[in-house]
């Protein structure tokens, strides 16, 4: 316990997707069996789990509290999921295009599919809903991620 004017180191790790949460877990269970990372683990690390998958999210979280639950730790564990309460892509896509400065949308329109006009493709049908994953087209999380920046933001805070 730091005292004093002693302060607590932090580590914030985070995975963005099914990947990057199935990383953290598998991370966090090294670390619980590593006697320097598990010391203080509630104290010292802090997890971050962003996706669009409800399920992986809570799979991930899950898996992360596990790894340290044998050893009475309870390491900070968030997650944001990029996908709540979305149903529907079109506001998102559109609103980050219509937000961005012409070299933005330049960039935007080299790495998203445009028509002719430069119009934005929306992805309006998606197979199922984004909270079941962006697999069925990744590059939407992007667009889901930067929408929730803020919230990133004032998590870590």
């Amino acid at each position: 316990m730091p005292s004093g004017n002693q302060k607590t180191e932090i580590h914030l790790f985070v995975g963005f997707g099914g990947s990057g949460g199935k990383t953290l877990a598998h991370f966090a269970k090294l670390a619980s069996q590593d006697r320097e990372w598990a010391k203080n683990a509630d104290e010292r690390l802090f997890f971050l789990l962003c996706d669009t998958d409800q399920k992986e999210l809570a799979q991930s979280e899950s898996d992360i509290k596990a790894a340290f639950e044998p050893l009475g730790c309870n390491p900070m564990v968030r997650h944001i999921s990029l996908a709540d309460g979305v149903q529907s892509m079109d506001q998102h896509i559109s609103h980050v295009f219509e937000s961005a400065s012409d070299e933005g949308r330049s960039r935007l329109a080299d790495h998203w599919w445009v028509d002719e006009n430069e119009n934005p493709f929306v992805a309006s049908f998606l197979a199922a809903p984004p909270t079941q994953g962006a697999g069925q087209c990744p590059p939407v999380a992007s667009f889901l991620a930067w929408n929730q920046a803020d919230a990133m933001r004032r998590t870590i805070n």
